[in-house]
């Protein structure tokens, strides 16, 4: 976006100052700290880098906090502009029929960021990118599992857009312990999947013909999966020593 409204300076000078952040950060806390202490500075790096990224959004686009970040009711009118500004045949592949205004304002007026993170990115006021984190609160066995979805304006593809909204709720998943995040995407959708695995998502699974799209055309889904914190970390023991944890045994 920055460099699109040719500012491209200001972009490279973010990127810089987390990149000294990170420097600053590791030789401080891995001596201490070790492994742990590296991802601490990759932490607080790339927090304070989309922090100082937003802050030249707001800027630029002249948009409030709120507004550049959390779907909102009064979003509703652009955003179906926005769907129907999509290539038939990918609205198609979406799981709803998004150019139907009920659909729509459903979404709009049911926001509860805690079960659905939804994610819009702005030029001016018309909306070029959305994207959105499922959380699995009320499944026992994945509630540690988030399911990320993302479109963007064709016109925009070029311009790190999806990237940057990606990222933006990767950096929300992980402090709300979600372990591991996956993306479901049609298999024809290659340019999709190169930037998944581009942020570090692998493809886990191939499932022949599991999707028939709003056009009734079948279609094999790939699943890509990005592992947040390793999951062994999420027991209530994984920070007790190991005299603490209570390992079994006679006695």
């Amino acid at each position: 976006y920055v460099v699109g409204r040719g500012r491209p300076g200001t972009g490279t000078a973010v990127l810089v100052t987390g990149l000294a952040i990170n420097v600053a950060a590791n030789l401080v806390l891995i001596p201490r700290f070790g492994i742990t202490g590296a991802a601490a500075s990759s932490s607080i790096s790339y927090g304070i880098t989309a922090v100082l990224t937003l802050a030249v959004f707001r800027r630029l686009s002249g948009r409030g906090v709120v507004e550049t970040l959390v779907l909102q009711r009064s979003d509703e009118r652009e955003l179906l502009s926005f769907f129907k500004r999509l290539p038939a045949d990918e609205r198609a592949m979406l799981k709803r029929d998004v150019t139907d205004p009920a659909v729509i304002a459903a979404w709009c007026a049911k926001i509860d960021i805690r079960k659905v993170m939804p994610l819009l990115a702005f030029d001016g006021p018309r909306i070029v990118g959305d994207a959105s984190l499922h959380r699995n609160h009320g499944t026992a066995w994945s509630r540690h599992v988030a399911a990320l979805r993302v479109t963007i304006d064709p016109e925009y593809r070029r311009w790190g857009v999806g990237r940057a909204l990606i990222r933006t709720l990767l950096d929300v998943a992980e402090p709300d312990g979600v372990a591991i995040v996956d993306a479901e995407i049609m298999a024809e959708q290659r340019g999709a999947i190169a930037m998944f695995e581009d942020l570090g998502f692998t493809c886990i699974a191939t499932l022949p013909q599991h999707v028939i799209d709003l056009n009734y055309h079948p279609h094999d889904l790939v699943v890509m999966s990005k592992t947040l914190i390793p999951v062994e970390r999420l027991s209530p023991d994984a920070w007790k020593s190991t005299q603490e944890v209570d390992i079994g045994g006679g006695g």
